[in-house]
């Protein structure tokens, strides 16, 4: 039982190594094919490795404030006098950063900025759209051939065409330029990675990117905490105006009863001393709130810490002239190698078929 299982393995496993022989006995037959082709493969890498375009790879590295034991025992104390400060978190909570950094919004507000180019100024957008090459590209397309992107002309009277063209710088970067992650789950580190043909357009949207996420969390989130602290501060000018007021209102009473016969002017005073009572208190109050306001704004300013940020000149990515020789080759050679497989195959089951038919 057991050789008579057996054997038909070894019959299997001798044909595989014999059609492998025969496979590389079919290669060697046509190595001058095989040669010519590596060759060809690698003369088109050296090729593209000579006219390939350096790309320049800018990293930044920032932190984010998860200050969540400052937060609460503020929070603590507010509660002690009836203040509700809010919950902790928000858009800067997890990852959510990541996205903010890689929103249109955000995108758009960086590539309108301007930067010194050989003492010239120009903006961001105008740079990635000569540099990338996507200008070059629309030289057929009489519409968008003369689209351009002046440094003066404000965004909100962009053309449909420059309208166009922008979403498509816009999908352009998202998808090929702009990296935004978190490399470990577990530390608050975050880090932007820009690569474009343009060193200055990688180095100075690396660094814009995160000064307007900073500049859109502060306008945004701490919106509410600003609009009540200016409130507050208002009101307490006003009750420290009227309270100044009434002091200033029984001083001029208290002179201007010079006979202490006569009581009705008391009447006044005593009047004017209620209200600064009550004044008083209510500045108090107001003083205490607006202190707790404060410490709530500051609370919700978020604290980025960055850490490392790009520096000239910065990493170059490209291929090279060896490189590309050696991919080129090595690439050609194994679809040569494919393809040969493949019309080795065939000529097999044709064979195969013609031996069946004869018999």
């Amino acid at each position: 039982m057991t050789e008579q299982s057996s054997t038909p393995k070894e019959i299997s496993l001798t044909g595989a190594v014999e059609g492998l022989k025969n496979l590389f006995k079919f290669f060697l037959s046509k190595w001058v094919i095989i040669c010519i082709i590596g060759f060809s493969g690698a003369g088109l890498g050296l090729l593209y490795g000579w006219l390939e375009k350096p790309r320049y790879e800018a990293v930044l590295t920032f932190s984010t404030d998860d200050d969540k034991g400052t937060a609460t025992g503020i929070m603590g104390i507010a509660a002690q006098f009836g203040i509700n400060l809010g919950g902790v978190g928000g858009v800067f909570s997890g990852d959510n950063i990541l996205s903010l950094i890689s929103s249109q919004k955000i995108m758009k507000e960086a590539l309108f900025s301007t930067t010194n180019v050989k003492g010239k100024e120009e903006n961001l957008l105008s740079i990635y759209y000569e540099s990338s090459g996507m200008k070059k590209s629309f030289r057929k397309d009489t519409v968008l051939q003369k689209v351009s992107f002046p440094l003066h002309q404000d965004p909100a009277t962009y053309s449909r065409v420059q309208d166009s063209v922008l979403q498509l710088i816009l999908k352009d970067i998202s998808k090929k330029v702009l990296v935004a992650d978190r490399p470990d789950k577990r530390v608050l580190l975050y880090n932007i990675t820009v690569i474009s043909p343009s060193e200055t357009f990688s180095k100075e949207f690396t660094e814009e990117l995160i000064t307007r996420v900073t500049d859109f969390y502060i306008a945004s989130s701490t919106q509410r905490s600003f609009q009540t602290v200016q409130v507050l501060q208002e009101r307490a000018d006003s009750i420290k105006r009227a309270y100044d007021a009434a002091l200033m209102g029984r001083a001029e009473l208290s002179d201007a009863n010079l006979n202490p016969a006569f009581q009705s002017p008391l009447v006044g005073i005593q009047k004017k001393q209620t209200d600064i009572t009550v004044l008083a208190t209510a500045y108090g109050e107001l003083l205490k709130n607006l202190e707790l306001s404060k410490f709530n704004l500051l609370r919700e300013t978020p604290l980025i810490q960055v850490i490392d940020e790009p520096m000239l000149p910065l990493k170059v990515i490209k291929t090279g002239r060896l490189l590309g020789m050696i991919y080129g080759g090595l690439l050609a050679g194994f679809l040569c190698l494919c393809y040969l497989s493949f019309v080795y195959m065939l000529r097999n089951e044709k064979l195969h078929a013609e031996q069946h038919i004869s018999d």
